[in-house]
């Protein structure tokens, strides 16, 4: 979003099937990825989704997208959702944190460069 309040796109991420999930009493929108955290990382930007369970990595130009860890998804425990929460980043070696919401763990994973 701009200062104006203008909404940019910065990367068209993979749309995911969203059939029979719900969050509360609502079913989801089709395509939604609940995403939940981002962090910034070597020029990258690293995003989280709900939905597939996804750390995606984005880079500048908005169209180098890669999957950077994969946990467990809402789509994989739809009454429980364990997905990947707010995510950081460990610099100083090169980890990515992904707490887990709903279980209470975190998982932590190398980054390469």
């Amino acid at each position: 979003m701009t200062s104006s309040g203008k909404i940019i796109m910065e990367a068209p991420l993979p749309a995911a099937d969203v059939t029979g999930l719900t969050l509360g009493p609502n079913p989801l929108p089709p395509g939604a990825l609940l995403m939940d955290g981002y962090a910034r990382w070597h020029g990258y930007l690293l995003v989280s989704s709900w939905v597939t369970g996804t750390v995606y990595k984005i880079g500048r130009s908005g169209t180098d997208i890669a999957t950077v860890a994969k946990v467990v998804s809402m789509r994989d425990n739809p009454a429980n959702p364990d997905g990947p929460a707010k995510i950081n980043i460990d610099h100083g070696r090169n980890r990515l944190l992904i707490p887990l919401f709903n279980a209470g763990q975190l998982v932590i994973l190398p980054l390469e460069d």
